[in-house]
């Protein structure tokens, strides 16, 4: 009898079970909005996540929604936020007839979440811009700490404004505030958002993963004006961070917790200390990324201030960043530091302190203090400072092998063999605009550097992180920066090479998965012919140039087909592809710079 029973009620929940569904949302909607259909959608996104259960998807269509619409919210409630709360997961970007998430396209219909529930924002992004202080404190909050994570993916968030108290937790993460949260961010454009700490995101306690994202025009006064993490742990992949600002960290900070970040870029942030990243107390560890034109104006760390931190750097380019007093591109407080294969170039500590220290204008490369600092296969130069072009040790440990760095090996700095002074003769320094320290610069090295396989293969970490993909995550690092091969054979030995570069390697790992993405776009001038065309086509570049590159062939329904390498020629911008085993049909050609810029894509078609 009692088996009967248990037979019975495993029969009753199993069929009371709720099925997983699919509520849909779309502000234009004119149906019954029960959710069931794009026809009959919700309107508001918080009806939709009032109703949704857990294991739900949510699909948003394009348009604009404001917190403070649906869900029994007030008209103006400053305190309503697009709530997390289970395990869901939401997703917009859809025209608003799709019947498979995978014919969404979030880049072109854009899904905005916005803080501006008057719709009269004017002027720049800060704490004290009077037409913002009537906006949402925080447009998005996650509290779902359970498994699976919750997901959030394909929106723009925007126009939050967290002025308020600590006290009511309404000071921090205007865009998404996270609390002990287990969530994956997506496909995301968090930008014009203003608080004290973590102005684009603010998480405390939380497991974070964030991927294909741009972090842009955020603004706090306190710490990270991009993204602060506390105590938590973050997972960072493919994120840009751009025009960032705050007092400390004006990109990214980390606070006691746990991060790694892979292939990201940083550009032209600014705070106090620390103008591109903070991290404070904590493990860090960066692989295949990139810093540019970030400024630390008030002291130190033009675009890495490390403090108390234990963290490891591989392939990590630091270029054009400004420190008003000292470390340039970076400072490193009472840390251990352990660093391989970086390029840290064009920098500069001004020594033009603001509050007073005993240490002014040290280190336009790298300011090591009472730290733990080694440096392996890297390359050190032009960087300018009052004292300390190069690299300063000051009360701790700097030990420097298989590297190069202008006007040789420092004092105080322990030489441990293979290094040298040579100029490692980069590509083009100043870019096409001419200007050292932008993005566009070029410091790949010419065929004939010395930074050439004479590295030291030993010095390479393992691969933790899986960068290459491919299952083993106890292998040496396999990629450079720009995710090629990396112990390339140069032309003289299988030896890795000094910086962040390998000299004439293939590419391993294609980045990009689909044609359309948030990545900035540079007009790319070039012609494809014949076309169609049969085995063989023929690209022409004609501006601006382009040093060294992809060509990415996608099929019509976004697929990546097939890659080729552009490495231009003096004063050829031509290259031949050959296709093998593409069928016949229509394609889409893109170009894609040596970073994450990017051209729109030309149709071909073959024909054999």
């Amino acid at each position: 009898m009692l088996r009967v029973l248990a037979v019975l009620v495993l029969i009753l929940q199993t069929t009371s079970a709720r099925a997983q569904q699919i509520v849909y949302v779309d502000r234009s909607a004119s149906g019954a909005e029960t959710g069931d259909s794009w026809d009959d959608a919700y309107r508001s996104l918080q009806d939709a996540l009032f109703e949704a259960g857990a294991g739900d998807e949510i699909w948003v269509s394009r348009g604009t929604y404001l917190p403070d619409a649906g869900g029994g919210h007030a008209s103006g409630d400053r305190d309503a936020s697009f709530t997390i709360d289970k395990a869901i997961s939401i997703y917009g970007g859809f025209a608003g007839a799709e019947v498979r998430r995978e014919e969404r396209d979030w880049a072109t219909n854009e899904t905005i979440l916005s803080g501006d529930l008057q719709g009269n924002d004017v002027g720049a992004v800060s704490l004290e811009e009077p037409s913002r202080v009537d906006n949402s404190f925080h447009v998005v909050t996650a509290t779902w700490s359970g498994e699976p994570a919750a997901v959030f993916d394909g929106f723009t968030i925007t126009s939050g404004h967290a002025d308020g108290t600590p006290v009511e937790n309404t000071a921090h993460g205007g865009g998404l505030r996270l609390t002990d949260a287990n969530i994956h961010l997506r496909n995301l454009r968090i930008s014009r958002n203003a608080g004290d700490a973590g102005a684009g995101i603010f998480a405390s306690g939380s497991r974070i993963v964030l991927e294909k994202s741009r972090i842009i025009g955020n603004v706090g006064s306190g710490f990270g004006g991009g993204v602060y993490s506390y105590h938590g742990e973050l997972s960072l992949a493919h994120v840009d961070f751009e025009n960032n600002r705050s007092g400390r960290a004006g990109a990214f900070g980390c606070d006691r917790c746990t991060a790694t970040i892979l292939a990201s870029t940083f550009v032209r942030n600014r705070a106090s200390f620390g103008g591109a990243a903070y991290m404070r107390m904590g493990e860090q560890l960066l692989i295949s990324t990139s810093f540019y034109g970030n400024v630390a104006g008030y002291m130190d760390g033009g675009a890495l201030f490390l403090d108390e931190s234990s963290t490891e750097l591989s392939n990590v380019l630091i270029s054009g960043n400004e420190a008003q007093n000292s470390g340039g591109g970076m400072f490193v407080w009472d840390s251990e530091l352990q660093a391989t294969n970086l390029t840290v170039a064009q920098n500069v500590a001004l020594g033009q302190p603001l509050g007073g220290t005993i240490w002014i204008g040290t280190g336009g490369g790298i300011a090591s203090l009472q730290s733990s600092t080694s440096l392996a296969n890297s390359i050190l130069w032009s960087n300018t400072a009052v004292e300390g072009d190069a690299i300063v040790n000051v009360d701790g440990s700097v030990r420097v092998s298989h590297s190069i760095i202008e006007g040789g090996v420092p004092s105080g700095i322990t030489d441990e063999g293979g290094m040298s002074s040579e100029d490692p003769l980069f590509r083009n320094p100043a870019g096409p605009d001419g200007i050292a320290g932008t993005i566009d610069d070029v410091l790949e090295v010419e065929g004939d550097s010395p930074a050439i396989d004479t590295g030291d293969n030993s010095a390479l970490p393992i691969d933790a992180l899986d960068a290459d993909g491919d299952g083993d995550s106890t292998e040496p690092l396999p990629i450079d920066l720009l995710f090629r091969q990396r112990i390339y054979n140069g032309g003289r030995a299988d030896v890795v090479d000094i910086g962040v570069y390998e000299y004439g390697a293939p590419v391993v790992v294609v980045i990009e998965e689909h044609p359309i993405d948030n990545r900035r776009r540079i007009p790319f001038n070039f012609s494809v012919y014949p076309n169609p065309f049969n085995s063989e086509l023929f690209i022409r570049i004609v501006e601006p140039v382009l040093y060294e590159g992809r060509v990415q062939m996608f099929d019509m329904l976004g697929r990546l087909r097939q890659t080729s390498v552009f490495r231009a020629e003096p004063g050829n911008q031509e290259m031949r592809i050959s296709f093998g085993t593409l069928e016949n049909g229509c394609y889409f050609v893109r170009l894609s710079s040596n970073r994450t810029d990017q051209s729109d894509g030309k149709l071909v078609c073959r024909v054999r």
